[in-house]
């Protein structure tokens, strides 16, 4: 994942409030979409410093909080000491140097990580052979508005949505959910989720 010695220098500051009102939402967007008769176990792929696990605790069994930052995964485990998140666990992984994901389970949810990485084809794989039949990938990213920071690529929903089918996805669904502001431009950011069902 690019950017790791830029996440961990800001781990200490991320969770400002903005942040955490975009987790909110996007959690939301999440737990509306989700297949709760199926959905027991998960993964939360990029999870910062757990903001988007912590709102979604209660609808798994077990979440396992998976991020190559070392200094964003320390900040997570301080927040899951409370033993009513004994069911949260971390792993640190870069998964640009690692083949596989640690465990399969029902669910995969990352929120605001595709852009960051550069051989998505690659993780669509990894993140597709992470889950069980009948499971769920949930991607939230972003739709910048034109004259914003190009500190990060796009990700077009258009695309996404017809590639997924290649990585043996089905029943894709996809909206937009949320309107924020880029902190550094004050351009408009629309954050749209993608909900597609593994064959």
């Amino acid at each position: 994942m690019g950017h790791i010695e830029a996440f961990d220098k800001m781990a200490a500051t991320y969770d400002t409030p903005d942040r955490k009102i975009v987790a909110k939402h996007s959690a939301e967007a999440i737990h509306r979409l989700l297949n709760q008769k199926t959905s027991k176990t998960a993964i939360d792929f990029g999870c910062g410093t757990g903001l988007l696990s912590l709102e979604l605790s209660k609808d798994f069994e077990s979440i396992l909080m998976i991020d190559s930052s070392a200094e964003m995964i320390n900040v997570v485990e301080k927040k899951i000491k409370d033993p009513s998140f004994s069911h949260l666990t971390t792993k640190y992984l870069n998964i640009e140097t690692n083949h596989v994901l640690p465990q399969k389970v029902d669910t995969i949810f990352m929120s605001l990580v595709l852009h960051h990485i550069a051989d998505r084809e690659s993780l669509l794989v990894k993140l597709s052979d992470a889950i069980y039949s009948g499971g769920q990938l949930m991607i939230i990213e972003m739709e910048r508005s034109e004259g914003s920071s190009r500190h990060h690529q796009t990700c077009s929903q258009t695309e996404l949505v017809e590639k997924l089918p290649d990585y043996k996805f089905k029943n894709i669904y996809t909206e937009t959910f949320y309107q924020t502001v880029n902190e550094n431009g004050g351009n408009s950011i629309s954050l749209y989720i993608i909900s597609a069902e593994k064959v």
